[in-house]
């Protein structure tokens, strides 16, 4: 893969908790700890001075272990996995997975088709300038759009749009990017706040609605809509 010039700092997510737990370590621990332990103990500052910092080095790896770690794993995923990724292109009439008929026959295909969770098979075309939906017995379409998440780790979340050959199982593209979630402390503060993970698509770190690539990019760099030949009489 290419290097990039992105270090782990620029992955890390934190919304202030571990700066909170080291303002409290900073503010109740450590006097507590000079007082009743470190004064008492040793007659000079040095050894008081070292007691403090190792309480303090304690502290900042509590507060800010598994934010690096997350960051660490992040930086290894987006640039190494994340992205728009194109294994063979293939022109068809239509395709599987989607609905909005409107949006694509404008750019060429004849038709979508979609499977409900009850098993009932639906074909989208547009016909007389109108978009309908036809129930089916069986799809036509070669390809289907399907959308995979799975979880790497407690922490990180993998989302997966692939272009699908029905027949075989084969990708013919895939779209992958990464939900990075916080660390232990933070989770304290955005748990029910409607905070919603940034995410990766390649080597930095953004905000969901930030995101340049989406599903349809996937389509347009991957399905190419099939001429139709008219038949000559």
């Amino acid at each position: 893969m290419p290097t990039t010039e992105t270090s782990v700092l620029d992955y890390v997510v934190t919304y202030g908790g571990p700066s909170i737990f080291m303002t409290a370590v900073f503010v109740v621990v450590l006097p507590l700890v000079y007082f009743k332990f470190a004064r008492p103990r040793y007659a000079r500052w040095p050894p008081r001075l070292a007691v403090l910092l190792a309480v303090w080095i304690c502290a900042f790896v509590i507060a800010y272990g598994d934010v690096y770690l997350i960051a660490r794993d992040a930086k290894r995923l987006c640039e190494q996995e994340a992205g728009l990724k194109v294994y063979r292109t293939v022109e068809a009439e239509g395709f599987a997975g989607v609905s909005d008929i409107e949006f694509w026959a404008e750019k060429g295909f004849s038709y979508l088709e979609t499977v409900e969770s009850s098993g009932r098979q639906w074909r989208h075309q547009v016909l007389n300038g109108k978009p309908t939906s036809e129930e089916v017995s069986s799809l036509a379409s070669e390809l289907e759009l399907v959308h995979h998440s799975e979880p790497v780790d407690l922490r990180i979340a993998r989302e997966k749009e692939s272009l699908v050959f029905r027949s075989s199982g084969e990708v013919a593209a895939e779209l992958l990017s990464f939900r990075i979630f916080p660390g232990f402390w933070d989770r304290l503060f955005v748990r029910g706040s409607g905070w919603t993970p940034p995410m990766c698509e390649g080597p930095a770190v953004k905000s969901i609605y930030e995101r340049s690539l989406t599903y349809k990019d996937l389509i347009f760099a991957a399905l190419k809509p099939k001429k139709k030949i008219a038949m000559i009489r």
